[in-house]
Parts: structure tokens; C-alpha cells; sequence
């Protein structure tokens, strides 16, 4: 959910403004810096926030793709378990409903973004499960 206290959006607005203005690298490190001591009930919401105003508010979806891809692989796929690849799982579906929901401009092409990201968390979700079927051996 995007809907995060007024309090908490400034040093991601910071972020969605660097990350429009393609300012890539700052926009990254914005967000990191932002959420790097946050409890993970509150980490999600703030970077659903963060994801979603940057979607809403580029011209260029493709543009902004690569700064969220970054962000999640720093927060959920850079040391790889199981809970995190569901968080990330659980924080791009949830923005998918929200688009439809909400019906905000672009929502399909959008959405097509979202997946394109979900399909990755997959890939790299389905490495992850094959190592562990290695190291712990398959179900019987």
C-alpha cells in the first residue's frame, strides 16, 4: 500500500524527483539511505510509495525500471531467502492491484512493468529453490 504517513514521504519524493529527472544513481542511493534502519512492516509500504509516484510521475516508464530494479535487488534478492523473494513477490503484486484499482494513467503499461519485475523475482526465486534442492535434497 502507497498510503504512508505524510511524515514519511519527503526523503522519497527526494528520490521520485532525482529518479524523473534522471538523476539514476542519486535517486538509488536516496532510497537505500532512506530505508536502510526500517522495520520491514513499515520498509514495504515506503517503498511501494516510492516505486509507484516514480511510475506515476515519469514520462518514460523504461526510464525509472532500472532505479526499482536496483532497489530491489539491493533490499530483497542481493542475499537470497525465501521471505524475501515473498516480500518483493507480495510488494509488486500489491501495486499491480492498486494500479488497476485506482485505474491511474498508464495502468496497463504499467502493469506490464510490474510483471516484467515479479517475473525476475521468479527466476531468481526458482535459482534459489533449485540451490536448495542441491545442498538439501529434493522432496520425496
Amino acid at each position: 500500500m502507497p498510503y504512508i504517513k505524510k511524515e514519511l514521504r519527503p526523503p522519497f519524493d527526494i528520490a521520485v524527483e532525482m529518479a524523473i529527472n534522471k538523476k539514476y544513481s542519486y535517486a538509488i542511493a536516496q532510497v537505500l539511505r532512506s530505508v536502510q534502519y526500517m522495520k520491514s512492516e513499515v520498509l514495504d509500504g515506503c517503498l511501494n510509495y516510492a516505486f509507484t509516484q516514480m511510475l506515476r510521475k515519469t514520462k518514460v516508464l523504461m526510464e525509472v525500471v532500472p532505479v526499482i530494479d536496483v532497489v530491489l535487488h539491493h533490499i530483497f534478492w542481493y542475499d537470497p531467502k525465501y521471505i524475501r523473494f515473498e516480500r518483493c513477490k507480495g510488494l509488486l503484486g500489491s501495486m499491480v492491484v492498486e494500479y488497476k484499482r485506482r485505474n491511474w494513467n498508464r495502468a496497463d503499461s504499467v502493469v506490464i512493468v510490474l510483471n516484467m519485475l515479479i517475473d525476475r523475482n521468479d527466476e531468481l526465486q526458482i535459482a534459489y529453490e533449485d540451490e536448495c534442492i542441491e545442498r538439501n535434497g529434493d522432496l520425496d
